[in-house]
């Protein structure tokens, strides 16, 4: 697959413009697609790690092996009605009707001619069709079920509310003596320098359940934001962590800001493959909008929240400045 899937596309053009400037060909858009990231890299690569930005999109399949920081999107074999179609415990089909598209799984043995959307007794809806995921661990053969999990606790629930937080971590947190609020790192060995959020906690002005405000740390490595659910009361000296328990997650780790300008961009070639001297004004708006935000990011007037290089040698070039010595001349 590619960076793109064709839904990007939806909030963009309508389909069926779309189909008259592709010929209904995936192909096309493709080609477009890499051409229009292509020119996008030249203006990120010496600050961003466009490898892992514009990584393609899989299909997900259970003989593939899975690294941590890949993206999947999940699409089963569609479920086969009629008579003598028979489903074993745990087989999982998807299935779209007027209520929208779905993966079900089988919840019984010899499961025969009954409907995912009207066979409740014999389906489990557990997914939405074609939905995207994480991978959060190096897996072969696990399916990307449940979206996400993780360890429980009686202090906190909701942990998906965290942002920052890319599920390959697991989380620890700390109260100290009285402070009022509580701090989260990555390691479990704690140090001042090495948290990456801290959240408020005040339990005598608290009512539970309580949504708190997450800020960064001190670590200048990763920082956390979003919220954080308090459900009880957290004594103090306490100390207690959330361990990610399965191999995805559920969501789209692109960049929204990048996804659009690779639209943008995209669709502006493919309208110039058309009718390269009648290219809709607005498209040509949009493209010379996303070539000045880029212009911006590779002059560092812009800094996006993207991964960039951790190291020199994973830079495409260097960079050097100065001058040649100066000449001195006397006649």
């Amino acid at each position: 697959m590619s960076f793109l899937i064709k839904s990007d596309f939806n909030t963009f053009i309508t389909t069926a413009d779309l189909n008259v400037i592709t010929n209904s060909t995936d192909e096309i858009i493709i080609s477009a697609e890499k051409s229009s990231i292509s020119e996008i890299s030249s203006y990120m690569r010496q600050r961003y790690n466009v490898d892992k930005i514009f990584s393609d999109t899989l299909t997900y399949s259970d003989t593939t092996t899975y690294r941590i920081g890949d993206r999947i999107i999940w699409t089963p074999t569609a479920f086969v009605g009629g008579t003598g179609s028979t489903y074993e415990l745990g087989d999982i089909v998807s299935y779209s009707s007027t209520t929208g598209d779905y993966i079900y799984q089988s919840l019984v043995t010899g499961n025969t001619d009954n409907y995912p959307l009207t066979g409740t007794s014999f389906w489990s809806n557990i997914a939405d069709n074609n939905a995207r995921y994480t991978a959060i661990k190096e897996t072969i053969g696990n399916k990307p079920i449940p979206a996400f999990s993780s360890t429980t606790n009686s202090y906190i629930n909701n942990y998906n509310l965290i942002e920052g937080w890319n599920r390959t971590d697991d989380l620890y947190f700390k109260r100290l003596n009285t402070e009022a609020y509580i701090k989260i790192y990555t390691d479990s060995a704690y140090t001042e320098s090495n948290h990456i959020g801290t959240f408020n906690y005040n339990p005598e002005a608290m009512e539970f359940p309580y949504k708190q405000s997450i800020y960064p740390g001190r670590s200048t490595e990763k920082r956390l934001g979003g919220y954080i659910n308090i459900i009880n009361f957290i004594p103090e000296n306490t100390t207690w962590s959330t361990i990610q328990e399965n191999y995805f997650y559920a969501g789209d780790d692109r960049d929204e800001q990048m996804k659009m300008i690779v639209v943008d961009i995209c669709l502006y070639n493919l309208h110039s493959r058309i009718q390269p001297r009648n290219i809709p004004t607005f498209r040509i708006e949009r493209r010379d909008d996303a070539i000045a935000t880029l212009k911006m990011v590779s002059k560092g007037t812009i800094m996006l929240d993207l991964p960039t290089y951790q190291r020199d040698s994973e830079l495409g070039q260097n960079i050097v400045f100065g001058s040649e010595p100066k000449l001195y001349n006397f006649y």
